[in-house]
């Protein structure tokens, strides 16, 4: 960056804002495609949805900033990031409740519960 006479506070802002605008222009798409066909769900909730999809782009941001580190080649980024992401979005829940669900088998029912309770309340409020 040095090289070309850039500093890394400017590249990285750079950065962001390409992805920022690229990221409203899906949004910009999706909402007229929503509009046109009337999806109730975005359409009644617009101010909801936004900031959902806002909230959904920073944490994006910050999953591919942390994941950028582990690959060394772009191809290998390509080929094992859909990998991840489906066993973590696929396979969390079957993983905490198999985990949760040793709490069934032994003497803890209240204990296995109160953290599925727990669970549900946390992932409601996500």
């Amino acid at each position: 960056l040095l090289s070309v006479g850039i500093s890394v506070p400017i590249y990285w802002i750079g950065n962001f804002v390409s992805d920022m605008m690229l990221f409203l222009t899906s949004l910009t798409f999706l909402a007229i495609v929503s509009e046109a066909f009337q999806v109730q769900l975005i359409v009644n909730n617009r101010g909801a949805f936004t900031l959902l999809m806002f909230g959904y782009f920073f944490a994006a941001q910050s999953f591919v900033y942390c994941i950028s580190f582990l690959f060394n080649t772009v191809i290998l980024a390509r080929q094992q990031t859909p990998v991840y992401f489906m066993v973590g979005t696929f396979g969390a829940p079957y993983i905490i409740e198999y985990t949760l669900g040793a709490y069934v088998q032994s003497d803890n029912f209240a204990t296995y519960l109160s953290l599925r309770h727990a669970l549900e309340l946390s992932l409601i409020h996500i």
